[in-house]
């Protein structure tokens, strides 16, 4: 992947510990150095990632509105891969529905 192809908010296939997950990024930056630096969060674990170059992410995901395999601390419902990044985001762990609530 190439650094102009990097969209900040998409999912990627980024191999973390050895194993290929999906990763979002979540903000840019700039190092000492001059290069581009990413931050994301791993949605199979919840932690946060740091990608130090766009070579490291293998492929967009392309449809990130399904089930991820994180679940709601309230309800216990699977949370969709979008409510994933809000909720690690906030720090709170919740699904929409129950952040309404």
């Amino acid at each position: 992947m190439l650094k102009s192809e990097v969209e900040i908010g998409a999912t990627y296939l980024m191999k973390v510990s050895g194993k290929l997950t999906k990763v979002i990024l979540t903000d840019s930056s700039t190092g000492y150095n001059g290069r581009s630096r990413w931050g994301g969060i791993n949605l199979s674990t919840g932690r946060a990632v740091i990608v130090k170059s766009a070579a490291k992410l293998r492929s967009k995901v392309l449809d990130p509105d399904r089930l991820s395999d994180s679940y709601c601390l309230v309800c216990e419902e699977r949370m969709m891969v979008s409510e994933v990044a809000d909720a690690i985001e906030d720090n709170h762990g919740l699904c929409h529905t129950c952040r309404r609530r």
